[in-house]
């Protein structure tokens, strides 16, 4: 007769999309499962403002769901519309015509590198991918915990188009658009290579056609630090 079966305790990925103000409503859904029903999710998967959310939930040790649902609530409690743009110096929305973005999101970039503890990230015990997407090329990358300047590639993923400020990375531009496309487990498809449609996720029931499909790259690979010029 074999050993009896140690029953393992199921592992969980939380994947949050894009979406402005629909962060927010991730909170309020996030109180209710994380906090109230206290259930944990060992990987975090985010895009554009999802992205915000997964980095700053990852912050929290794995086992403590309603702490990282409390502090989640109380980032959001501050966020305001100067947190997150201002217009352009010093003429303002008439100088956007001359800019890559119609307001400036410099404000953004500053509250995510100030608030987000990338050791706190890596110690906590919990996986995270943040996804964003070549502007010039369709590319997808996907970042985790252990990626370099984790800070600059979820201002990266949360680089609306047109609107705010796109992220260079010293790589190549990215925004947030396309959504992740590995499995639970963080692996990709048997080939080794991403198979994309040509979508997009920008929001929960929004698609955009983008240039080409393109192969998910780890921004740790060498060949994404080619300059795009």
């Amino acid at each position: 007769m074999g050993a009896p079966s140690i029953e393992q305790k199921p592992r969980r990925a939380l994947v949050l999309s894009g979406g402005g103000s629909k962060g927010a409503f991730e909170v309020g859904v996030l109180q209710r499962l994380m906090g109230d029903e206290q259930i944990d999710y060992d990987l975090l998967c985010g895009t554009s403002v999802g992205a915000i959310n997964a980095a700053y939930l990852a912050q929290t040790l794995l086992g403590q769901p309603r702490e990282a649902a409390v502090k989640l609530r109380a980032l959001w409690d501050t966020v305001n519309t100067e947190k997150v743009h201002k217009r352009w110096f010093p003429f303002g929305n008439a100088q956007a015509f001359f800019k890559p973005s119609v307001y400036d999101s410099e404000p953004l970039h500053k509250w995510i590198r100030a608030g987000l503890n990338v050791g706190a990230v890596r110690a906590s015990g919990r996986r995270l991918r943040i996804v964003s997407v070549s502007l010039g090329t369709g590319e997808t990358f996907i970042a985790n915990e252990q990626t370099p300047d984790l800070p600059e590639w979820v201002i990266a993923s949360s680089a609306f188009p047109v609107m705010l400020t796109p992220a260079s990375n010293r790589r190549r531009p990215v925004d947030g658009r396309r959504a992740p496309q590995r499995d639970a487990a963080g692996r990709g498809d048997p080939g080794g290579r991403r198979r994309h449609r040509r979508g997009a996720v920008l929001g929960p029931l929004r698609q955009v056609a983008l240039r080409r499909p393109g192969r998910a790259r780890d921004p740790a690979d060498p060949a994404a630090l080619r300059s795009t010029s």
